[in-house]
């Protein structure tokens, strides 16, 4: 069965480096600020793209916001493209769980996506998202009312088989529970529910998390 939802959301995902190459615009100019230095000649159009899916990869953008030092601006970009990645995912996925969870006709006692797409993100921060790695950089100086302001973009990427890896064991780990509480459970309406909540998870780590 198709998941309309999940076609709509990655539709309107840009590739963040298709056709990112020589393509650069101008920084926001401001009469306050000067632009004293960039790492580039201009500003790539990379920096204010979307997350987005390209060569087996998804791709994040952080960004430091004004910072004292350059180094605390690259390190600040890179923990901003980690949290984006987070935010970004964990919202993907707690979509998911939500259709799932009504396509099976069970209630919100039984599977909560909010709580369960916690659980994909804990686990995705923990083995991966925390391993991230940076593909470009991208770096200003700026001249500021209050004085020197350092600016950094982060072009940061993630395997898809990490994700998917995540969204499995997740999965499963939810499926197991469910198990566990059906046979602990006497109210047999409630069993059921538990036992459909198991097939569920079970079914979701199988057809994985880019499936249609």
């Amino acid at each position: 069965m198709k998941k309309t939802w999940l076609l709509v959301l990655l539709a309107g995902l840009a590739l963040i480096v298709a056709g990112c190459g020589d393509k650069t615009m101008k920084a926001p100019e401001d009469p306050n600020e000067v632009l004293l230095w960039s790492s580039n000649e201009g500003r790539p159009s990379w920096t204010l793209k979307e997350p987005g899916r390209d060569d087996g990869k998804m791709f994040f953008i952080g960004r430091s916001g004004n910072m004292a030092t350059e180094q605390l601006a690259i390190n600040r970009a890179s923990i901003d493209g980690r949290n984006a990645a987070t935010q970004y995912m964990g919202t993907l996925v707690k979509t998911k769980f939500e259709q799932a969870r009504v396509d099976f006709g069970l209630s919100s006692d039984v599977v909560n996506p909010t709580e369960s797409s916690r659980e994909y993100t804990k686990h995705l921060a923990t083995n991966y998202v925390s391993r991230m790695k940076g593909g470009e950089t991208y770096i200003e100086k700026w001249q500021t009312p209050t004085g020197i302001a350092w600016r950094a973009w982060s072009l940061m990427n993630v395997p898809e088989e990490a994700l998917e890896a995540s969204y499995s064991a997740t999965a499963q780990t939810l499926s197991q529970d469910a198990a566990r509480k059906a046979k602990e459970q006497s109210d047999m309406i409630a069993k059921a529910q538990l036992e459909k909540a198991g097939d569920m998870w079970k079914k979701m780590a199988e057809q994985g998390l880019f499936s249609d």
